[in-house]
């Protein structure tokens, strides 16, 4: 499976720095991809500021669990002060679903987004054959 996430702001130039990040999700809700997601997959990752996919990335290890309070989840992913400060983790869900995971860098790339190609508000997009036909450049794994 193929999928792209998106991020609302600018990520990592650097592989490393990119690859060594903490990735996670929290939902209200179990939305897609939170059953589906499994390492192996490929996950391209689009900047909603720059309107680009700036990496192809190869997941390599899933975390999936439901959680009553934040606080279990900074204790699950081990959250510095820092990341608990992000306004991402701060205006979350109080309790839900968290989807977290680790992904090993393929490749930097850049792929505009086309203009008639929407994301849906979790911010996930499958890579089917409509979103294909829309966004080319995407074709190579899915």
């Amino acid at each position: 499976m193929s999928s792209v996430t998106s991020r609302n702001y600018v990520l990592p130039d650097d592989a490393d720095a990119f690859t060594n990040g903490l990735w996670f999700n929290l939902w209200t809700k179990k939305l897609w991809p939170y059953n589906e997601l499994e390492p192996g997959n490929t996950l391209y990752w689009y900047e909603s500021p720059s309107k680009w996919i700036v990496w192809k990335s190869r997941v390599v290890a899933v975390l999936r669990f439901a959680y009553q309070t934040k606080k279990e989840v900074e204790q699950k992913l081990t959250l510095t002060s820092v990341q608990a400060a992000q306004d991402y983790f701060v205006d979350g869900p109080e309790k839900g679903y968290c989807l977290s995971y680790k992904v090993a860098a393929i490749a930097r790339v850049s792929f505009l987004r086309p203009d008639d190609v929407k994301f849906p508000h979790q911010g996930w997009l499958k890579v089917s054959p409509e979103v294909i036909a829309a966004w080319p450049a995407l074709s190579a794994d899915s």
